[in-house]
């Protein structure tokens, strides 16, 4: 999806790892300078209030998931040191505070320009 965003002009954080942060009850999404595979991604951050966990699909389709699925796919896809078992439980009560307080859906997409505007349209439609 990053390559398919920069061909359409849009912005992109990071399309491998990022930093999500709670700040002052607000949710944001910071882009980190471990770059997978694209060069092209900044150091600015955006405000999120609803998460997509991408798998490729033959149909663009988004589901939405609930929280304890929610809670699994962002253990799944954080990373994380087990320093201690502080650290641990932090990684935990991140992951639930997002479950809880983020929209969170499966995004089925195919890998072609579609998603833009099939992505535009539900959006229009959540909000």
């Amino acid at each position: 999806i990053a390559k398919l965003a920069l061909k359409e002009g849009l912005t992109v954080l990071n399309e491998d790892k990022i930093i999500i942060r709670k700040e002052k009850g607000l949710f944001k999404i910071y882009g980190t300078p471990w770059n997978g595979k694209n060069q092209k991604t900044i150091n600015n951050f955006s405000y999120i209030n609803e998460i997509f966990f991408l798998k490729k699909s033959k149909t663009n389709q988004i589901e939405p998931i609930g929280k304890t699925k929610a809670v699994i796919e962002f253990v799944k896809n954080s990373f994380y040191l087990s320093v201690n078992n502080s650290m641990i439980k932090k990684r935990f009560d991140v992951c639930f505070d997002l479950a809880e307080n983020l929209n969170c859906y499966c995004f089925g997409f195919r890998p072609d320009k579609s998603i833009w505007r099939f992505l535009n349209g539900f959006l229009k439609q959540s909000s």
